[in-house]
């Protein structure tokens, strides 16, 4: 007699809980306190939604930008952002000469706040620029522990893993990890 007790027991949890499934008045709606079957159902939706709005608005006219691979994709497409977001979306990183990331006296580290070449490290005053060039004005620099003039740097990025540098300096350079 347990044993049938237990049982139906059973079979009521279990019938109760494909009713939570299917919604209570059984039109397959999940409850309002499903959340685990809810997100889950939507979860491909929402995550692409997101992405889209992620990349979207980047700048204040809200173009809407395409995630880069890093490899042989352009910059143009992008021309219309500002300088900055142009420069904060695709530059930032460390190039060198091809094949030299690793100890090069032309390594480059572009960051959202400072520009470091070689042995001097500068921070960021101005960006300014158009199409896939960007004028990077900096100060306050200092090389090898000691005050530095202030510069310069104009940046070309003709493709995601290739960097000219020119003004108070020049070089082809590559981005680290395409092949250096």
């Amino acid at each position: 007699m347990k044993k049938h007790i237990v049982m139906l027991a059973g079979i009521s949890l279990l019938a109760a809980c494909q009713a939570a499934e299917r919604g209570a008045d059984g039109s397959g709606e999940p409850m309002a306190d499903d959340t685990d079957t809810a997100l889950a159902e939507g979860a491909d939706d929402s995550n692409e939604i997101l992405a889209k709005k992620s990349l979207s608005g980047m700048d204040k006219a809200g173009a809407d930008i395409d995630p880069t691979d890093g490899k042989d994709d352009e910059l143009n497409q992008d021309i219309k952002l500002p300088a900055k977001t142009r420069y904060a979306t695709y530059y930032l990183g460390s190039y060198a000469p091809k094949g030299k990331c690793a100890g090069s006296d032309q390594y480059l580290e572009l960051d959202q706040t400072k520009i470091t070449y070689g042995e001097t490290t500068c921070m960021i005053k101005s960006i300014e620029g158009s199409g896939s060039t960007v004028k990077v004005n900096v100060n306050q620099c200092q090389a090898e522990g000691e005050k530095a003039a202030d510069r310069s740097y104009q940046l070309d990025l003709p493709k995601m893993d290739e960097l000219k540098i020119s003004g108070s300096a020049n070089a082809d350079l590559v981005r680290c990890g395409s092949d250096g």
